[in-house]
């Protein structure tokens, strides 16, 4: 028996089973928030869209509408309703409809989308569907409807946002491994979560240890943190690579070019001009003011620049600790652009110094060791998957600071082929020095500069400070506690508006930071300005530099010179430059061979040999510039300090420590010299002992004055007198009854106002204030009768002419109700028949 061929044939394939994938998405096991957001994403998607915003927040009246789009093509918006519902019925449909049209946006829109988690195919609500389509076409609106169905069939192209809201399984199963291996090292939702909650606790806590000296710095409980006192700064465009340097001076023109209204009447009227200009051309230029964050959000790899003390770390700090939730970004653009992008701050100061010992490293080398330093070696993993999956926002602090210039050029460069290879985002910052030094105007990087606090803003930041320091102080619930806020804020806010110097001060943050720390220790600003100015220059000496380094994490760059050394240095070079360069710029090569004479003078503290004291010079401008702040880049060439009234102070201090012999020959050259004014006024504040004062006053009350300097003298004597200082109280009484007799006869109006001016200040002196008192009440009129016989002269003899009744108009705005009347008795008498209208 034979075995049938066909048993030894191939047999038949057969159809494989069939294993389609998912065609819906589970949308309601997303929250309300999330399944808006998806909606905000999808729309993103559409090619054709030039701007989508979500609409509102959740308790605000919104017309029936949660997020806004138009399409390039139409002038008028498509606005979309997300409702995440289990059930959607037909009366849902007629309230949403009706909401619409009851609000503001029937006007300016063509479509209007209904977005459900839920399917609306069933007959009632489709037939309900085609009505409102009907009544909404009639007033020039299409209704389009995003059911569960056809929202699933849409996001079946958009596997990356599938994969973003419902993860790695849902996107395999519903969009096919395809796409799936193309997303394979993408972020899971849950790992985003993770990463953000672990990175944002981990920043918020090193961010707080930088600024711990700050908030520490007059003791416990007087400074709120970082999160809860910053306020965003607003940014200048008029920035380019080239003229970095004009950018800079030219805000401090008018600081740098002081002048005096009453003192150099004949000498400084073509200076006044000028600063006219100068103060006209700034106004021209506020277009190009905007809030930091609104201008960040439009691009992608953005050039922070600002002076010392600015806030350019602290803006920073908050972009990143905002997109990680730690702190809220209340800039709806700014969050648009980038709350999808996962923020890695490394500070600049770090990466130059590990390359030096790491030449062959890689930015992502470098990242991971500055982890690991930070015992945070949980957190690589999620940073590198971020890294792969182009979701990088790379914050760069400090670009100024650096072990080495050579390694930070490379550090630059590294930077530019990472973010191009990466495709991603950055944002870094820098003093002017650094931008020049390092040259990055070839880089794609849009650069900006820092503007200083506003009036508001200063409001906004003194009220935080306060409100922190008196709620640990007296409790929130304390009954006076609404009333020392106010009275607080108030008085700190007035005193420095009062002093044009203190009010350019507070419009650096951290400036305005040490002025509030010096009123919580009671000293009265516009009367201890030379302090404020000591304690500043202190600040910025001892705990400025320990506060950046802690930041930028240098550890072996340590000073050479101690505290009280610096400020020996620095009062020099301030006094040499006031005396040689009193526009307040020195060519940097100048300045070095100043401190190098100063460091190797026998007869001065240091007395270095020539070698070594040129060593320290050309060290000294670096630790002025890149530590303590002291000093800025003037042009790439020249530098001075960052505030001229920091230099005469210092200026000040320097002649405190001169000899009699040279302290007295500076005296006799510069005492009428208006550019020195503040320098003196600087120091007979530092004079330690009442006989001193007297001697100086002595000195100048004996020099020889040409007659256009006796009034000159007169104001110095003046502000002496009724200065915060050691004047003898029997020597300022002196000058005062002086003062009062000049008052009273002086011709000259401004001279007087002037010394009217100077004398109000000494009522917070108790050897003067009983005086002052006295004298302003011998100077104020008897206005009872004075007004009255004035009045009837002007009816009895004066003409009915346009001088009159000019006179008489302005005068019926006299404060008292009898002067009032009066005036319009003689009024009627006069003009009633001319003008009859006065009736």
């Amino acid at each position: 028996m034979s075995i049938p061929e066909y048993l030894y044939t191939i047999p038949n394939g057969i159809e494989p089973p069939v294993q389609s994938q998912l065609q819906e998405l589970p949308f309601n096991s997303l929250t309300w928030e999330n399944f808006e957001r998806l909606i905000l994403r999808f729309v993103e998607q559409v090619k054709s869209v030039e701007h989508c915003h979500l609409y509102g927040k959740a308790g605000q009246k919104q017309e029936g509408i949660d997020l806004f789009a138009r399409v390039h093509s139409e002038v008028e918006y498509s606005v979309y309703q997300c409702k995440r519902y289990k059930t959607y019925t037909v009366a849902n449909l007629k309230a949403a409809i009706s909401t619409f049209i009851a609000g503001e946006w029937i006007n300016k829109t063509n479509h209007f989308y209904i977005c459900t988690s839920t399917d609306l195919s069933e007959k009632k609500i489709s037939d309900e569907i085609e009505i409102q389509r009907a009544k909404l076409k009639e007033l020039g609106i299409e209704l389009h409807i995003l059911d569960k169905i056809k929202l699933s069939n849409e996001l079946k192209e958009m596997p990356k946002v599938v994969y973003d809201f419902f993860g790695k399984e849902w996107t395999r199963l519903f969009c096919g491994e395809y796409f799936l291996e193309n997303l394979k090292s993408r972020l899971e939702p849950h790992q985003i979560s993770e990463y953000r909650a672990k990175l944002g606790r981990f920043y918020c806590t090193l961010f707080e240890s930088h600024e711990s000296s700050l908030r520490n710095l007059s003791g416990e409980n007087t400074t709120p943190k970082f999160v809860e006192r910053y306020i965003p700064p607003n940014i200048n465009l008029n920035f380019t690579f080239e003229n970095f340097e004009d950018s800079y001076s030219a805000k401090s023109n008018l600081s740098s070019s002081p002048y005096d209204f009453i003192d150099d009447i004949d000498t400084d009227l073509e200076s006044l001009n000028e600063n006219s200009l100068m103060s006209t051309d700034n106004v021209t230029s506020i277009q190009n003011v905007m809030p930091a964050l609104d201008w960040l959000g439009t691009e992608s790899n953005s050039l922070v620049v600002g002076g010392p003390g600015s806030g350019k770390s602290a803006l920073l700090k908050y972009i990143v600790l905002g997109l990680l939730e730690q702190v809220e970004i209340k800039n709806h653009n700014f969050i648009k652009s980038k709350n999808l992008l996962i923020p890695v701050w490394l500070p600049f100061g770090y990466w130059s110094n590990y390359l030096v010992n790491n030449p062959d490293s890689s930015l992502t080398r470098c990242l991971e060791s500055w982890f690991s330093s930070m015992d945070r070696n949980d957190l690589w993993p999620l940073i590198k998957t971020a890294i792969s999956d182009n979701r990088l926002f790379l914050v760069v602090d400090g670009i100024d600071e650096w072990k080495s210039e050579q390694s930070a050029l490379i550090c630059i460069n590294k930077l530019s082929v990472f973010l191009t290879e990466k495709n991603a985002s950055s944002i870094i910052s820098s003093r002017p020095s650094g931008v020049e030094k390092l040259s990055p105007e070839g880089l794609n990087w849009s650069a900006a500069y820092l503007e200083g606090l506003s009036d508001k803003q200063q409001e906004e930041l003194l009220n935080n400070c306060i409100k922190y320091r008196l709620t640990h102080q007296l409790g929130i619930k304390d009954p006076s506690f609404e009333f020392e806020l106010k009275k607080q804020s108030h008085e700190l806010s007035s005193e420095i508006l009062a002093s044009q110097d203190l009010s350019e001060l507070a419009t650096i943050p951290l400036l305005l930071y040490m002025l509030i720390h010096l009123k919580s220790k009671s000293i009265s600003l516009p009367h201890s300005r030379f302090s404020v100015y000591r304690e500043l220059i202190n600040d910025l000496i001892k705990v400025q530099p320990k506060r950046r380094k802690t930041a930028a994490q240098v550890l072996d760059d340590v000073n050479t010179f101690n505290e009280s050394e610096l400020i020996s240095i620095f009062s020099y070079l301030a006094f040499m430059m006031h005396v040689k360069f009193p526009h307040g710029s020195i060519e940097l090569s100048v300045a070095q061979k100043l401190i190098g004479e100063f460091l190797s003078d026998e007869n001065k503290e240091f007395g270095f040999s020539k070698r070594e004291a040129n060593r320290y010079a050309e060290s000294f401008i670096n630790i002025g510039e890149s530590e303590i702040g002291l000093l800025i880049k003037k042009s790439p060439n020249e530098i001075g300090y960052f505030h001229r009234a920091l230099q005469e102070f210092l200026t000040a201090n320097y002649l405190f420590t001169q000899s009699f012999k040279e302290r007295e020959a500076n005296l006799k050259k510069y005492i009428f010299d208006n550019q020195w004014r503040e320098v003196f006024l600087g120091f007979v504040m530092l004079l330690d002992r009442p006989s001193e004062t007297e001697e100086l006053v002595s000195f100048i009350d004996g020099l020889d004055c040409e007659p256009y300097e006796i009034m000159r003298k007169e104001t110095l004597l003046a502000e002496i007198a009724f200065g915060d200082n050691k004047c003898p109280a029997v020597v300022a009484r002196k000058i005062a009854n002086n003062q009062y007799e000049t008052i009273q006869s002086c011709e000259y109006d401004q001279h007087k106002s002037a010394l009217i001016n100077i004398l109000m200040t000494g009522f917070s002196s108790n050897k003067l204030n009983t005086d002052i008192a006295a004298k302003l009440r011998e100077w104020t009129p008897e206005t009872i009768s004075w007004y009255r016989s004035l009045f009837e002269s002007v009816d009895a003899n004066w003409a009915e002419d346009e001088i009159t009744l000019n006179l008489l108009l302005k005068a019926i705005t006299l404060k008292e109700m009898k002067d009032k009347r009066i005036v319009g008795r003689v009024l009627f008498n006069k003009f009633v028949t001319i003008q009859p209208h006065l009736k």
